[in-house]
C-alpha cells in the first residue's frame, strides 16, 4: 500500500482534484488516515473534477463516510451539496467531466 500511497501522492500534486479523490479513497480503508483522507474529500468537493469517475468515486465516498462529530458532519453535508449541485446536469456516459446544458425554450 505504501507504493500505491507515493504514488497518489504525487498524482495528487499533478492532477488536482482529482488526484486528491484517488488518494482519499486509498487513505480511507486504513483507520489512521482517515482524518486525512476526509480533509482531502472536502477539499476536492471545491473544486471542479477533470473525470467523471473522480466525481463519482467522490460523491459515493463522501455518502458512505462514517461522522464523528457535528462538525464533520456539517462539513460532510456541505460537501455533498457542492456535489449535488452539479449531478443532475453531468454526462456520466463521458470520460471528462461534463455538464449538460438544458436548452431554453423558444417563446411564442
Amino acid at each position: 500500500m505504501t507504493e500505491s500511497v507515493n504514488y497518489l501522492e504525487q498524482l495528487r500534486r499533478v492532477l488536482e482534484p482529482d488526484g486528491k479523490v484517488l488518494l482519499a479513497h486509498l487513505l480511507y480503508e486504513n483507520a489512521a488516515d482517515r482524518p486525512r483522507a476526509f480533509e482531502l474529500a472536502i477539499r476536492a468537493s471545491q473544486q471542479r473534477m477533470l473525470f467523471t469517475e473522480s466525481f463519482s468515486l467522490l460523491l459515493d465516498l463522501l455518502r458512505r463516510w462514517p461522522t464523528a462529530s457535528d462538525s464533520e458532519a456539517r462539513q460532510k453535508a456541505q460537501a455533498i451539496g457542492n456535489l449535488a449541485t452539479d449531478s443532475p446536469y453531468i454526462d456520466w456516459e463521458s470520460i471528462c467531466l461534463s455538464n449538460t446544458i438544458e436548452e431554453e425554450e423558444e417563446e411564442a
